[in-house]
């Protein structure tokens, strides 16, 4: 997965240093829920430097740091001083580590136009030339058939920008004269990442579709391992199915219930099944093994 720092999104969105570190810490959420997916740590990328950037009128983000330095330690010594239970303080002391983890991605991390400098393309959003931004290089890393949200390419923002405050970005990308939309994963908030993750349920209770039931087995990897497959799953346009490529097997992921719009936290659930015959599953899903064969290049779906 490869995270950019959207550096823009954070001029001038605190009203106040204390309303601006609150934002750092939804940020801080948001990023730790992205390291949580896959079994590697994101690479991150500041398109920009962060801290001489003003939050908020005459707060700087290296301010806003402080001051949310300051509340996490205030917690954990006003629960030390009314001898609160030992779990509380170590969940406080976490608070500080998660704090820390965060300033030094944010600090440390390498600039992006230092890193992808060779990158030529030109990307747009909202009338506004993003090349080097992270709304462009996000774009730029963005296919229309990726492996799953573990390998995706993402915006991170502060929260509260109206330009950045959705979960997803329609950038227009062009390179080498070709010209298309794409729509960019924007993590602005924790919730955004309930969104775009796909959820697996242990759930056999869902009858199979005529067009699989001949090929395919029950799943064999136990929930944990099955969503970690699910978050390297490919998408393909117009199905409502997903695939994985794991330990040498082929994994289909069938949607069983679609995530609710009018509810933020919602997530759309997936059960699975591993595929036992591939070459019968060639001859029965001929476009969707194209498709596999040509851009993840899943050899054993070869005609």
């Amino acid at each position: 997965m490869l995270v950019f720092i959207n550096a823009a999104s954070f001029d001038k969105q605190g009203t106040s240093v204390h309303h601006a570190a609150q934002l750092l810490r939804t940020t801080m959420e948001a990023l730790e829920r992205l390291q949580q997916i896959g079994n590697r740590q994101p690479e991150v990328y500041r398109d920009a430097e962060l801290h001489g950037r003003d939050m908020a009128d005459g707060v700087k983000v290296k301010q806003a740091f402080a001051a949310l330095r300051s509340q996490i330690k205030e917690q954990e010594e006003q629960a030390l001083m009314r001898g609160a239970p030992a779990a509380e303080v170590d969940l406080l002391a976490k608070d500080a580590n998660r704090f820390t983890k965060l300033l030094t991605t944010i600090t440390d991390s390498p600039l992006a136009p230092d890193i992808f400098d060779v990158e030529q393309f030109e990307s747009e959003y909202q009338g506004e030339n993003v090349s080097f931004q992270a709304a462009g290089y996000a774009a730029h890393f963005t296919f229309r058939m990726c492996e799953g949200v573990a390998n995706s390419a993402v915006i991170l923002s502060l929260s509260e920008h109206p330009r950045y405050r959705e979960p997803a970005l329609t950038v227009l990308y062009i390179r080498e004269d070709q010209l298309e939309e794409r729509s960019v994963w924007n993590v602005a908030h924790p919730h955004h990442i309930r969104i775009r993750r796909l959820q697996y349920d242990h759930n056999q209770k869902h009858p199979l579709s005529a067009d699989i039931k001949d090929f395919v087995s029950v799943m064999d990897l136990k929930p944990e391992e099955a969503q970690f497959v699910l978050d390297h799953a490919v998408a393909l346009e117009g199905e409502r199915r997903v695939f994985a490529h794991y330990n040498g097997a082929i994994y289909i992921f069938p949607r069983h219930l679609e995530r609710r719009e009018q509810h933020p936290d919602s997530q759309a659930l997936h059960h699975g099944y591993k595929v036992a015959d591939p070459r019968l599953m060639r001859s029965r899903l001929i476009d969707e093994s194209n498709q596999l064969c040509k851009l993840p290049g899943w050899e054993m779906l070869r005609p």
